[in-house]
């Protein structure tokens, strides 16, 4: 259902008539970094997502508590509602790749918004009961992103830094919104990006004419001629585009496109994505879990559970009840902004666990399509807690009688055997049904789909392959390839990059 504009990122879209106006389909990091790019290059661009707010994969997911288990039984009553957040898709990523790397600092180099997550990782050996710590200093895939379980071998595992968003993951989607931070303050870059929420874009008409490039040159310069129309779920007219962005849910990209020979290679990309689905359960506990060993791990030999970790030990997600959260500011309007008053004392410890592939896929199989049903949810609740309490109760995790723990029950930690009594006070699921790509589907080592007749590029983690697939890094290199291109077909101004 298709929401009223609430801001003047929600107001319909307009742009000078003589600008190149791009529409960017998905607020997820793919199609926001190819956004940011276009933006930095001149363009105005428009960008709409059937979502609440930017984040695809990489949102923050907000549950309330409404008894307070900090308070008496007594008092609870008169307490409000305690509000918990959970990065529930994308938990971290690492990267490898340099001019990622570059991007990453020249637009989020002292926000705020991106951190690095120092905490104690490795795998958990199921069979055995073990916590395995990583060791040694190898750039690779970080745990939680959506690699297949268990691929790390036995023995120690190899170092990776990683990085996350703060406050949350989609704080990075946030600020892509912004200007970049050396942006002059006498730019209008603020003007340069409209996104519209709760917009589903049902359909992208092609404008024929008889130039295919839609570009004329003349002594005043270089004009342009739209190309596409994009229409909403509802029947309504979105605007006249020079390009076309598309970083949308998988399943929903091809319809989008028109059957034309120019798109021809787009669209089959487009219909040759293939992703596996997840199920996350979020916890919340009232008190920190002390003497669990590790911040995450991936499981190896368990059936149903291949993440673990504790989203609290993150940076900037340990905060005492009663801190103020101020939203992102943008263009002088309050974006996401909520102001939160607490009664003092800690918020509860969270936690976010992935279920394996292959559960969620079988499971899935014989269930009925659309919207899994509450007792299916149950079901995979009961389930999940069922694998993960085991591990979350053990004192310690290895058996060399190191003390490897976080503060907290200190007394049971390293190689004390015994158990202690963890139950939650939050215990919800959340189904991604297709958010994590199997393969790459870009050929010839491309990290998007590019028509250049049609002025339409396709970007997500769904594009690449080799390590960075399926992945945070590949998402952001498929969008800076995809924004690069279409700026470049367009011949807007110089890349910063």
């Amino acid at each position: 259902m298709e929401t009223a504009p609430t801001s003047k990122l929600d107001a319909p879209y307009s742009a000078p008539a003589l600008a190149a106006r791009i529409a960017v389909v998905g607020a997820g990091i793919s199609g926001l970094v190819a956004a940011s790019i276009l933006a930095e290059r001149g363009a105005h661009v428009a960008v709409f997502d059937l979502g609440r707010g930017p984040g695809g994969r990489m949102s923050q997911r907000r549950e309330k508590i409404t008894v307070s288990p900090l308070a008496d039984a007594s008092e609870a009553a008169d307490l409000p509602s305690l509000e918990v957040r959970f990065d529930h898709g994308a938990q971290c990523f690492t990267v490898s790749d340099p001019n990622v790397l570059s991007f990453l600092e020249r637009r989020f180099g002292g926000t705020g918004a991106l951190a690095e997550w120092k905490g104690r990782f490795g795998g958990w050996d199921a069979e055995k009961g073990e916590f395995i710590p990583e060791a040694g200093e190898d750039a690779g895939t970080a745990p939680g992103e959506g690699r297949a379980q268990g691929d790390q071998g036995g023995g120690e595992l190899g170092f990776k830094r990683r990085w996350v968003g703060v406050p949350g993951m989609n704080a990075l989607c946030q600020a892509l919104l912004l200007p970049p931070p050396a942006a002059s303050a006498s730019s209008n870059d603020t003007e340069m990006i409209n996104a519209r929420f709760g917009v589903q874009v049902a359909r992208a008409d092609w404008l024929e004419r008889t130039d295919p490039a839609g570009i004329s040159e003349s002594t005043e310069g270089t004009s342009l001629r739209p190309s596409w129309e994009l229409f909403s779920s509802s029947g309504e007219s979105l605007g006249l585009f020079h390009g076309l962005v598309i970083a949308a849910a998988y399943r929903t990209m091809p319809v989008l496109l028109p059957d034309l020979p120019r798109l021809a290679q787009v669209r089959q990309g487009l219909a040759e994505v293939r992703a596996s689905p997840r199920f996350a359960m979020m916890l919340a506990f009232a008190e920190p879990l002390g003497h669990v060993a590790f911040d995450g791990v991936d499981v190896v030999g368990n059936d149903v559970v291949g993440w673990i970790g504790r989203d609290s030990s993150k940076p900037g997600r340990a905060r005492k009840v009663g801190e103020s959260d101020t939203g992102v500011q943008s263009r002088g309007e309050e974006v996401l902004c909520k102001e939160e008053s607490r009664e003092e004392g800690l918020s509860p410890e969270c936690w976010v666990v992935h279920s394996t592939a292959a559960y969620a896929s079988s499971l899935l199989a014989s269930a009925p399509p659309g919207r899994p049903s509450p007792d299916l949810l149950a079901r995979v609740a009961a389930d999940m807690w069922g694998a993960v309490k085991p591990i979350l109760a053990r004192r310690g995790g290895r058996g060399d009688g190191e003390s490897v723990g976080r503060g907290g029950n200190a007394g049971g930690m390293g190689g004390e055997e015994g158990e202690e009594s963890v139950e939650p006070i939050l215990k919800k699921v959340h189904r991604w049904g297709g958010a994590f790509p199997v393969a790459g589907v870009a050929a010839g080592g491309a990290k998007s789909l590019w028509s250049e007749e049609g002025r339409v590029a396709a970007c997500g983690d769904y594009c690449v392959g080799g390590p960075a697939g399926g992945l945070v890094e590949g998402a952001v290199a498929s969008g800076m390839e995809a924004g690069q291109k279409l700026a470049d077909a367009l011949r807007l101004g110089r890349s910063a990059l």
